[in-house]
């Protein structure tokens, strides 16, 4: 059989089918499915879904794994606990085999099933559930019947099931599925520039006409201002910038304000050193003032400081030391996992408390002999 070992194929496989596809026999093919198949340590394990929008998002163990699955975790419980904790729409854990009952902010009312209309969910307080099935920029609340299977907190009106249940929903597309929705009023203030004055490429009349790309995943998502406009585009901004402070306020990775024409410098909030290039370990980030940056490649609760190489792309801040990039970069980080990162982390000791018993107070002891006074 031909040597396939040649640097123009990546692999045999391909050497196979470019230069043996005719081949009857099939003697190159076979040698291909005859190779050994390295173990995958990771196989079985699950990993967080990130090519789908974060409010739908979820965790994973099929095969094969994305160019994205970097970390993994034994359970899926665990996955979701550290890749979505701040998951408003629950998503993730609503995908769970048996997730976990929730407990709405709002307590149910206890009304009769023989009052309730056979198109509303009797018997269940009020009929109103939140509609998880619909992606979470365009979900609201529901009362009809069959329940679905993650229907299980009930709320009296719909107006409480949206404040409890969607929160954090800044297109408010639950609010404005209301009999009679209150007047959004958005953070910043649209301007009021008639329709004609708008571009065909933008949203026009609609007060600059920037708004919230619900469609791309979190961590990648940004504003747009393009037509046609989809469902989700309810709140408008004046500028672009005005629309990532508004709806992108908690994204990390600053993928929205990257976006704009000219996006802002970052800062870090600890100056960095300047030590020169050649004083650099070739394993660490040479010339970059110390060369430690924020791991935003892992999960936030369990990342924090590098200084290796080569440098990700999202390492454009550099810090003297491990401790001020952990301080810099992960101040809220209630894990403290950055700071337990660190070679000889703090060990938080109390100050020593105070005896109860008082000093004793000093003797004034006389200086010589007494002096007799004689009295005639």
């Amino acid at each position: 059989m031909a040597d396939c070992d040649s640097p123009g194929y990546a692999d045999q496989a391909t050497c196979c089918a470019a230069q043996y596809g005719g081949q009857t026999g099939g003697a190159c093919s076979t040698a291909v499915s005859a190779a050994p198949t390295p173990a995958n340590p990771n196989i079985g394990k699950f990993y967080a879904d990130y090519s789908t929008p974060w409010p739908e998002a979820g965790c994973k163990d099929t095969l094969p794994h994305p160019i994205s699955a970097t970390t993994f975790f034994t359970t899926q419980l665990e996955c979701c606990k550290a890749s979505f904790g701040g998951q408003t729409s629950n998503a993730c854990v609503m995908g769970l085999p048996n997730p976990p009952t929730a407990k709405p902010s709002v307590a149910p009312t206890t009304v009769a099933p023989t009052t309730k209309s056979p198109t509303t969910a009797a018997g269940q307080g009020g009929g109103w559930y939140a509609d998880y099935a619909t992606a979470w920029p365009n979900a609201g609340c529901k009362n009809t019947t069959p329940l679905p299977n993650y229907a299980t907190t009930f709320y009296a009106t719909q107006l409480a099931c949206c404040k409890a249940a969607f929160g954090g929903q800044t297109s408010n597309a639950c609010i404005m599925g209301l009999p009679n929705p209150p007047t959004a009023k958005p953070s910043v203030a649209p301007t009021t520039v008639a329709p004609t004055t708008k571009s065909p490429t933008t949203a026009a009349g609609q007060g600059g006409g920037w708004y919230a790309d619900y469609g791309t995943a979190w961590p990648n998502a940004g504003c747009k201002n393009t037509t046609p406009l989809p469902v989700y585009a309810t709140m408008f901004y004046a500028t672009q910038l005005a629309c990532c402070k508004a709806a992108f306020g908690g994204q990390t990775s600053n993928a929205c304000v990257m976006g704009l024409p000219n996006p802002p410098t970052a800062k870090p909030s600890v100056a960095p050193t300047t030590v020169a290039p050649t004083t650099k370990s070739p394993t660490t980030a040479a010339g970059q003032g110390g060369g430690w940056y924020a791991d935003y490649g892992t999960p936030w609760l369990t990342a924090g400081c590098k200084n290796t190489t080569p440098l990700p792309i999202h390492a454009t801040m550099f810090y003297a030391t491990q401790l001020e990039c952990c301080k810099g970069a992960f101040g809220g980080q209630t894990s403290n996992a950055c700071v337990m990162g660190l070679p000889s982390p703090p060990t938080a000791k109390p100050t020593a408390a105070p005896t109860s018993k008082p000093t004793a107070a000093p003797t004034f002891a006389p200086t010589g002999k007494p002096i007799l006074e004689m009295r005639n």
